[in-house]
């Protein structure tokens, strides 16, 4: 029994051990995406150049939104579900955790739509300081446009 988890393991556990066991896949969730970033950078510039680095640099806070939103959904969905744990209803409790994947799904493909469908008014708002035209790489962004809203929509999955 010493390797089961029970249901009251949050009360009865010690707070090194919990705060162990649940900041260490957080962590390393954190580091997969800094590493997954780091390695698309260097693939696309390797292979593409650097003016696609600079679509990518205009690209990525994009996907930090989706994230965001999809954190903030996921982390109320926790609490609100936890509370029905703590009431011992299971049945509300998967239900909000339905819920909250079915809307970070829905909020990563809408998200994902609607850059695609404004992508040329976002990219070029986004590349006015740059000294290239605001035009130079949207070429190079609209080849990967379906990637970037796959992307969008299985982040909300992931997370």
């Amino acid at each position: 029994m010493a390797g089961q988890k029970t249901p009251t393991a949050l009360g009865t556990e010690s707070i090194g051990k919990l705060l162990m066991q649940y900041a260490v896949p957080a962590i390393i969730a954190m580091t997969a995406s800094s590493l997954y970033n780091m390695v698309d950078s260097i693939f696309i510039g390797h292979g593409v150049g650097t003016m696609a680095i600079s679509g990518l640099a205009l690209t990525f806070p994009l996907m930090n939104l989706v994230v965001a939103f999809c954190t903030l959904i996921a982390v109320g969905g926790a609490t609100i579900s936890s509370i029905f744990l703590g009431q011992k209803n299971v049945s509300r409790a998967t239900d909000v955790i339905n819920n909250v994947l079915v809307l970070c799904l829905i909020h990563s493909a809408v998200f994902g739509g609607l850059c695609l469908l404004f992508q040329t008014i976002l990219y070029t708002l986004g590349n006015l300081g740059f000294q290239y035209g605001p035009f130079t790489i949207l070429p190079l962004l609209s080849e990967g446009r379906m990637s970037i809203l796959l992307n969008m929509t299985f982040l909300g999955l992931i997370l």
